[in-house]
């Protein structure tokens, strides 16, 4: 059997971006594009390290559970690392439940990157239905006047 660094780092680096993608898309995040390439890139190039003898060591069980949290750090740099750890969290979650559901359809990576299409659009469509349930309200309290976001429920007559 023949591997292709090449195809690897291609697959990888799409894969990264697509899961990036869903991750900050589940957590509500706008993030650059800029930020989210050179995120997937550094995924990509750690998939290819597997094969370089002298940068085993990157692949080692540590440093595919630390690479998550470092790939958030790039895409949300100005951030607390409460934030890290969660959006960290968000990608180690959505990677285990993606790799699950295609272990579990028994297909491969590149059906997987057209699996990932709907998945997303899913993602996407749930998330635009959990906004609809909050509404701007404006709350007087002592003169001061604060504009927040309220979730609409049956017991706050928010309508």
């Amino acid at each position: 059997m023949v591997v292709y660094a090449d195809v690897v780092f291609i697959v990888n680096f799409l894969f990264n971006a697509e899961l990036l993608q869903i991750s900050h898309k589940l957590q509500s995040v706008k993030v650059s594009p800029l930020r989210l390439v050179l995120s997937a890139l550094i995924g990509g190039v750690a998939s290819v390290a597997v094969f370089v003898p002298y940068l085993q060591t990157v692949c080692h069980v540590a440093a595919r559970y630390t690479l998550p949290f470092l790939m958030s750090f790039i895409c949300r740099y100005p951030c607390g690392t409460k934030t890290v750890i969660g959006s960290g969290i968000v990608l180690l979650f959505v990677s285990f439940c993606f790799s699950g559901l295609m272990n579990f359809l028994g297909i491969d990576a590149f059906l997987g990157m057209v699996l990932a299409v709907p998945f997303y659009v899913a993602v996407c469509f749930l998330s635009k239905i959990k906004m609809r349930k909050y509404k701007e309200i404006v709350v007087d309290y002592r003169g001061k006047t604060i504009k927040i976001k309220g979730l609409c429920d049956s017991g706050n007559f928010l309508e």
